[in-house]
């Protein structure tokens, strides 16, 4: 009997909590600042569906300023069809990338290995194709950015010892802008 009683106020609690979530979801849906722009790609304090012209697709996200002013750059200096790079500071380790960036950005990828896996993306066979396909794609761009800091507390936080596209990329391309922890890298000119 207790036991049924407890099982069922928590059940309706959490049902009470969702039908409050809705009402307030229903209410931001109805409510003018949620079609307004967000001239800094921020999401108001409600939360805003409308963003300016080139970040639609982030739509209802929230975005850091910083990611906004590094996703414009990059519209701004390629074209819709030129294909960018978006990695880490290093690739000898690595638990997570941003790929939401390609997709914001509405760029797609210098190679075939947009989305990173530890004991992947870190061995050397990998890191060759990587190379292979940054040749052959001429990104104009590369974007860096350290979605993860931290490491987690398992093999991935081991260097692999493989920086062949750490190496390649500062071999190929120099310092174009920073936005925040956002690096962006324009390919360097060929020597006369």
């Amino acid at each position: 009997g207790g036991t049924l009683a407890i099982i069922i106020a928590f059940m309706l609690w959490w049902i009470f909590i969702g039908l409050i979530q809705a009402s307030h979801n229903v209410a931001w849906a109805m409510s003018p600042a949620a079609r307004e722009f967000s001239p800094t790609g921020e999401s108001s304090g409600s939360g805003s569906c409308r963003m300016p012209a080139g970040l639609e697709r982030m739509a209802c996200f929230r975005i850091d300023p910083a990611e906004v002013e590094a996703i414009r750059y990059v519209q701004q200096r390629t074209a819709p069809d030129d294909p960018v790079f978006v990695g880490l500071p290093r690739h000898d380790r690595i638990v997570i990338n941003n790929v939401l960036l390609y997709f914001a950005m509405i760029r797609k990828s210098a190679t075939q290995w947009y989305q990173y896996e530890p004991g992947i993306t870190t061995s050397e066979q990998i890191q060759r194709i990587m190379i292979r396909d940054l040749e052959h794609a001429k990104p104009k761009l590369v974007i860096i950015n350290d979605v993860w800091a931290e490491q987690e507390p398992n093999d991935s936080a081991v260097s692999s010892g493989v920086t062949l596209i750490d190496d390649y990329i500062r071999t190929m391309f120099g310092p174009a802008a920073t936005f925040g922890e956002y690096i962006i890298l324009q390919r360097r000119l060929p020597e006369q």
